[in-house]
């Protein structure tokens, strides 16, 4: 009671003079941090914790191990840590006039984190397929993105399947990052898996034979669209009898084009783009 009344005084004190009328909030029982939780991302362990948002504004004070290692307005607490070591974990709220009851997490003992999985890409038509390996049975894993924002988790929880299929993003730069997850007994993540995708990755499948069609305004080449949804245009080649190498005519966004002055006996032969790399030559006609 004399704690209460001490500061409670000097409040009235300061308040004298002045028309607004003094707050109590700052004197109210700070709330103990609720929820202490740890997770551990190869040897950086966080800790974060959940505060009332209506409560007296506070300094969070943490001890590991019985030392005061930080004072903090937010979490987390992230430190460096050594596999195998236990870990005691104290927060409380200090307030100007008084402190919360004390909140305590138990770690029995660091975990190791997991290795990187091993992995691959492969591109199908409009999507991305990531697949990778670990040794571990019963292992999860979490899929990052590297975005302009930062590192983005893609999916909401890890996945226990060792495959993901993306949206591909054929005309820029795309980096994904895997990680072996262990759940239990806190969730604890690994060295990465890094993944990159570039639109020289993206290579159209050999395009279509033309169909070659003699009309009063020259030839017409006609061909079936590549499957490849990203593809770009397409690249024209023609040969006469008397040229020895195949060398290009045109390009064309879509699969015809009119070759107005074709020589008598012409070959043709017809390439997909695609965001940087061109496609094998089709058969020619």
């Amino acid at each position: 009671m004399v704690r209460l009344l001490a500061p409670l005084a000097l409040l009235l004190a300061l308040s004298c003079g002045h028309k607004t009328a003094p707050s109590l909030k700052p004197l109210l029982p700070l709330p103990a941090p609720e929820g202490l939780q740890v997770s551990q991302r190869e040897l950086s362990m966080s800790l974060t914790w959940q505060y009332p948002r209506d409560a007296p504004s506070a300094v969070f004070v943490i001890e590991l191990n019985g030392q005061e290692v930080a004072r903090l307005k937010a979490p987390p607490f992230n430190h460096r840590v050594s596999p195998g070591r236990p870990l005691t974990y104290t927060v409380w709220a200090q307030g100007p006039y008084s402190h919360s009851p004390k909140a305590t997490l138990r770690v029995k003992a660091v975990l190791s984190p997991p290795q990187a999985p091993k992995g691959r890409f492969s591109i199908r038509g409009g999507q991305v397929l990531l697949a990778w390996s670990h040794p571990l049975k019963g292992i999860s894993y979490s899929v990052y993105q590297h975005a302009e924002e930062g590192v983005k988790p893609l999916t909401e929880k890890p996945v226990r399947e060792p495959r993901i299929l993306l949206p591909a993003s054929p005309y820029r730069k795309t980096r994904y990052l895997i990680r072996a997850v262990k759940e239990a007994p806190y969730r604890c993540e690994g060295p990465a898996l890094e993944i990159t995708i570039l639109p020289e990755d993206f290579i159209p499948s050999r395009a279509h034979p033309p169909q070659v069609v003699p009309t009063a305004r020259g030839t017409v080449l006609l061909w079936k669209e590549n499957p490849e949804p990203w593809v770009k245009g397409y690249r024209i080649y023609r040969k006469t009898p008397s040229e020895k190498e195949f060398r290009p005519i045109g390009e064309s966004p879509v699969p015809t084009l009119t070759d107005p002055e074709a020589p008598p006996g012409a070959r043709y032969r017809i390439t997909a783009l695609g965001p940087a790399t061109e496609g094998p030559p089709s058969e020619e006609q």
